[in-house]
């Protein structure tokens, strides 16, 4: 599609959030102030929607090399609001990396290697308080 909307469970508004063209994939989290950060892919690129507090906006930064690009807010617990973090993972090639918020997604990191015949398809917090990384 064309447009990212997210919707309260409470009303019947839906909110449009940004608009692209040829959007096939979006992931979503928000931020401990509630600003949302969305990975997606249009076009075939993928894209971070974020709120960048030097900026004080929301942009947009495209990777063109990556893919199934992934958010999660690495831990949600109410008191541990300050060490949080929104994580975004993604594959690169045959290699498994992340990047964090705190750093302003600009430090490329690698967790694993040789990932063919694999597809990054969830991260988030698991029961057990680790951060997993779900592969297809």
């Amino acid at each position: 599609g064309t447009t990212i909307t997210v919707k309260r469970d409470d009303l019947d508004d839906h909110h449009v959030v940004l608009e692209d063209t040829n959007i096939t994939e979006v992931d979503l989290t928000f931020d401990q102030n509630m600003r949302p950060c969305i990975a997606y892919v249009a076009n075939g690129i993928s894209k971070l929607y974020w709120y960048d507090t030097q900026q004080a906006k929301q942009v947009i930064d495209e990777f063109p090399l990556i893919t199934n690009p992934r958010v999660s807010l690495d831990d949600k617990r109410r008191f541990n609001v300050a060490n949080s973090d929104i994580i975004f993972a993604y594959q690169k090639g045959d290699t498994l990396c992340y990047r964090v918020q705190r750093e302003r997604f600009t430090i490329e990191r690698v967790l694993a290697t040789n990932t063919k015949k694999r597809l990054l398809w969830r991260i988030g917090m698991g029961r057990n308080n680790r951060f997993l990384f779900y592969w297809r």
